[in-house]
């Protein structure tokens, strides 16, 4: 069986997300980058990755402009050096295709240096601007010939005007990395949390050096990594290769009878599926007739507790825009844990065939209540309804992970497989390995 390449990655720096170490340039320039399974672009702040002083660093005539449901970005591509290392093994790939963040709505991604998105080619998409280039007597898209200001609109209206050129798709680093043979065609995550922990006030090195804030990203493996779980894996078949998207049969609540989940609604049908797996949402974005379904479960289970939701809710209404470190939740003493209940969501094994089981994913309450985030003796609810007018899809964020260990095998089937086995406690596990 592959070794994989075993990666420390921490929830502390993005404070909703976990980060991985990667050394970027000739200069080998320290980049803490964002794991987001929801997307395929690899993309450094132009501060970090000192591109004047790269001297690996090759220009192209491609820009991107990427907007998340939450935050934007944009900036030139450019080939350079990439390396992942654990400090006795690495991996380095020359000439790999990465975006210089040089517009970015502030805060995006906190204090994380950019993103690293794991998914596939066809959400890495760039445009071949070189005829604005020739206009403009220009020779590559670096150094970025735009400027940007501080509104979502503004990004929305360089994309228009970048769809006016070629579309080109760029091939993502984890890609480039196994078409090079450096690491097999698989990854795992091992999480603990979505939101960073805080059980009191501390630096962001000290929260980063709290067990609780630590986990692993295993390149090119998983299943070996023995100490990270327990029990057998359950399959998820991911049913097409551009999101991770998965096919969800029903919620369960508690002992209470299943809950369809609704196909993707037709006018949708470039959402292939009526699920995803993305470890760069902090939250599960249930679809609309899910979310209601499911506050009215709980409102009949929990007639006093169920009112935190409303409560947790009213809060956030007051500060959308806030930073992370201005978030405020309910406070922790108000939540009884013990009479909430555990969330099943069944997937669907081999569609084709049904020669594989349905797998029934736990969420317990101790993953959809962070506790002790975003501030000390709070608690964030991480459940959302989806947002108005997208798609009735789910997005199933990190507190459906927070509970396995999740191998990404792209190698199995047509288009890849989920497998998730429960994880073992951080105590357990042999984290110098």
């Amino acid at each position: 069986m592959t070794q994989g390449l075993r990666i420390p990655i921490n929830v502390a720096y993005a404070e909703a997300g976990y980060c991985a170490t990667i050394q970027v340039g000739s200069h080998g320039r320290n980049a803490r980058v964002i794991l987001d399974t929801g997307s395929a672009t690899l993309a450094i702040k132009d501060d970090i990755c000192e591109p004047e002083n790269d001297a690996h660093l090759t220009t192209t005539s491609l820009a991107q402009d990427i907007i998340y449901g939450i935050g934007a970005w944009a900036g030139p591509v450019v080939h350079t050096t990439v390396r992942v290392a654990n400090g006795q093994r690495s991996v380095e790939l020359n000439g790999a295709a990465m975006a210089i963040m040089e517009s970015e709505i502030s805060e995006t991604f906190a204090h994380a240096d950019g993103i690293w998105g794991l998914a596939y080619s066809d959400l890495n998409p760039a445009y071949n601007i070189q005829g604005y280039l020739d206009e403009n007597t220009l020779k590559a898209s670096y150094p970025w010939p735009f400027r940007l200001g501080a509104s979502i609109d503004d990004y929305r209206q360089l994309r228009t005007m970048l769809k006016q050129y070629p579309k080109q798709y760029v091939t993502p680093f984890f890609t480039d990395m196994e078409q090079h043979g450096l690491v097999a065609n698989k990854f795992a995550l091992y999480t603990q949390r979505a939101f960073r922990f805080e059980p009191c006030e501390l630096s962001q090195a000290q929260y980063a050096d709290l067990d609780e804030n630590k986990g692993f990203l295993i390149l090119g493996g998983g299943e070996e990594q023995t100490d990270l779980y327990e029990g057998d894996f359950q399959t998820i078949e991911v049913v097409h290769d551009k999101h991770y998207n998965v096919h969800l049969k029903s919620l369960q609540i508690g002992d209470q009878p299943a809950i369809a989940a609704n196909n993707v609604d037709p006018k949708f049908k470039h959402c292939v599926s009526n699920a995803v797996v993305d470890s760069g949402c902090t939250y599960i974005i249930l679809e609309q007739m899910l979310f209601e379904q499911l506050r009215a479960t709980l409102a009949s289970l929990l007639p006093t507790q169920h009112r935190l939701i409303d409560e947790f809710y009213d809060i956030a209404a007051e500060q959308t825009n806030a930073h992370f470190d201005d978030l405020r939740g309910i406070a922790i003493d108000k939540l009884d844990l013990a009479v909430w209940p555990t969330l099943k969501f069944i997937f669907q094994g081999d569609i084709e065939s049904n020669a594989k089981a349905d797998s029934s994913i736990e969420v317990p309450p101790e993953s959809y209540w962070q506790c002790h985030s975003p501030a000390p003796n709070e608690a964030f609810f991480a459940i959302i309804p989806q947002f108005d007018g997208w798609p009735n899809q789910t997005n199933f964020g990190l507190p459906m992970l927070n509970n396995y260990f999740a191998v990404f095998d792209r190698s199995a089937d047509m288009n890849g497989e989920l497998r998730l086995a429960k994880r073992r406690q951080w105590h357990a596990i042999d984290s110098a390995s």
